[in-house]
Parts: C-alpha cells; sequence; structure tokens
C-alpha cells in the first residue's frame, strides 16, 4: 500500500491529545464521495493521500481508514466485523477553503490531530462508526537505549529531502521510514525522521505479524538519518510467525539484534497501557 502525505507525515495516536489543544470540531470534510471496489479486489494498487485540501483513498479496507483515524492497529481493535478487512473502498473528500486556511496556522502535532478528527467524523457520518476509547495493558515490544548508547545519525537541519533517495521499495519521500520486503529480509530506511516515525512504521507493518504492539521508550527528541535492515522468520510478507516460535531467538540478523546492533536501540518485552477501541456499531457506507 502506498501512502502518500502532503501537508501530513505521519499520524501519531489520537489518544491523549493535550488539554490546551483547540477544539477541532470545526475541522471536517466539506464533500464526500465514498465507492465500494468490487469483491477480491481488496489490496490491489492501495494508496492514500491526505493533504490541507483534500482526502484521496483508493481501494483501502475500513479496518485501514480506522488506523488512519485512530492511530491504532488491527491488535489495538476488539469487536470488528470481518468485512471491515475484506471489503475495500475508494474516497474522495474535499476541504473547504477558509477550514484549510485554519489548518495551515495550526502548530504540526495539532494540525495532525485536526486532520484525524476530519476522518473520525467522515468514517462517523458515511460508516456509522461508533466506538469506545479506552487504555488496555497488554504484551508490548518497549524500545528503549541499547546499554553502549545510540548509533543514531543526527539529520542535517538544512537538508530538506527535496528529493528523497531510491531503495529497494522505490522512492522514499521527504521525511519519512521506508519499507521494502524481498527474499527473507526487510529495508527500513529513514531520512530526517523522529523515532516515534520508526516505532510507527514498525507498528504499521510489523505489529500483526509480532503479534505485539511497539512503544517508544527511547526518549530520544531528534531527526535522524538511518538505514535498518534485518531477516524475517516468516517465508511471505503476509506470513505469520509458527505458534511458539521465540523470534528472539532467530538466527541471523533479526529486527531484535539489528535495532541494537544498526540503531543502538533496543527492544525489550512487556507490559503496557495502550490506546485500544472497541466498535460499538457500523455499517457498510451510504450511498454519496
Amino acid at each position: 500500500m502506498a501512502l502518500v502525505f502532503g501537508a501530513l507525515a505521519v499520524l501519531p495516536p489520537a489518544f491523549g491529545q493535550a488539554a490546551e489543544e483547540p477544539n477541532l470540531d470545526r475541522f471536517v470534510y466539506e464533500v464526500v464521495s465514498i465507492r465500494p471496489d468490487h469483491p477480491g479486489s481488496v489490496g490491489g494498487g492501495a494508496r492514500v493521500s491526505i493533504t490541507d485540501t483534500r482526502l484521496e483513498v483508493s481501494h483501502l479496507p475500513l479496518n485501514e481508514l480506522v488506523h488512519l483515524a485512530y492511530g491504532v492497529q488491527d491488535l489495538q481493535i476488539q469487536n470488528m466485523p470481518k468485512w471491515m478487512s475484506q471489503e475495500s473502498f475508494s474516497v474522495e473528500a474535499t476541504v473547504d477553503p477558509e477550514i484549510t486556511e485554519a489548518l495551515r496556522k495550526l502548530e504540526p502535532d495539532v494540525r495532525r490531530a485536526a486532520h484525524q478528527h476530519m476522518m473520525q467524523a467522515l468514517l462517523a457520518d458515511r460508516f456509522h462508526l461508533v466506538v469506545r476509547q479506552e487504555q488496555k495493558e497488554l504484551p508490548v515490544y518497549v524500545l528503549t537505549v541499547a546499554p553502549n548508547g545510540p548509533k543514531l545519525q543526527p539529520a542535517d537541519p538544512s537538508n530538506q529531502y527535496e528529493n528523497g533517495v531510491t531503495y529497494p521499495g522505490g522512492p522514499l519521500g521527504p521525511r519519512k521510514v521506508g519499507y521494502a520486503f524481498g527474499q527473507g529480509s526487510i529495508k527500513m530506511p529513514g531520512q530526517g525522521v523522529t523515532i516515534r516515525q520508526l516505532v510507527e512504521r514498525l507498528n504499521q507493518r510489523l505489529s500483526v505479524h509480532f503479534q505485539r504492539v511497539f512503544v517508544d521508550e527511547t526518549k530520544l527528541e531528534g531527526i535522524y538519518d538511518f538505514e535498518l535492515d534485518f531477516s524475517v522468520p516468516w517465508v511471505t510478507e503476509y506470513g505469520f510467525i509458527p505458534p511458539g516460535r521465540d523470534v528472539r531467538e532467530e538466527q541471523g540478523d533479526s529486527l531484535f539484534s539489528a535495532i541494537q546492533s544498526q540503531l543502538g536501540l533496543k527492544l525489550i518485552s512487556a507490559k503496557r497501557p495502550v490506546p485500544v477501541i472497541t466498535i460499538e456499531h457500523v455499517e457498510r457506507p451510504t450511498e454519496n
């Protein structure tokens, strides 16, 4: 799935927003069009573009839209009907010019929260989605700094990464964490990115495989460039780790050893309270 974010870089969790943030109720999409895809077309050319002027979604199942709207992964969604991951939709939505102007005046984190609110409002209006939000203690992988300290390369503040770089998964846009799977290994290059963005990409791509949510406890606030390459213990990108297999004991440069040897960070198995949403009501979208 291609994720193309314009003014919006990576969506953070919507939970726990600071009390001083402004009321976001005014931030909604003006015109929304939703088209169900043909049966069996889930995963074909999926794409998302979110900017201050419009939302464009191609061939995305509803559970992926919930990921974007609430900053959670499937492991954090309870009572989800099967059709939410089995049927895909294409969505186009425009933003009123006055709202676009207001969005551009917001601080980056508040603007991201506003985009999430807009997506949540869209799902409530057109899919009649009702959720309950709470925190639950779940098994997680906590990302911390390794005993010998981080090995991260600070990014050059003057480098805007306008053109990105090219890697096996294709062109990497500015200030993003890439992802490329092939021949039993994964490459995750990052340029001008935060550790939060790295953890969000780990959650987007690997939380289902590892059946754990990744949590950042590094306390690192910088902007970094890095190359993270590791082997994987499953046969295909969409396969699961066999039951009872401890991925921490895999031979070769697994995610766990690569994180430590290449980035100077460490993944620790623990339990932490994480955001969870429970689906209380949802329907297939209303007609345009």
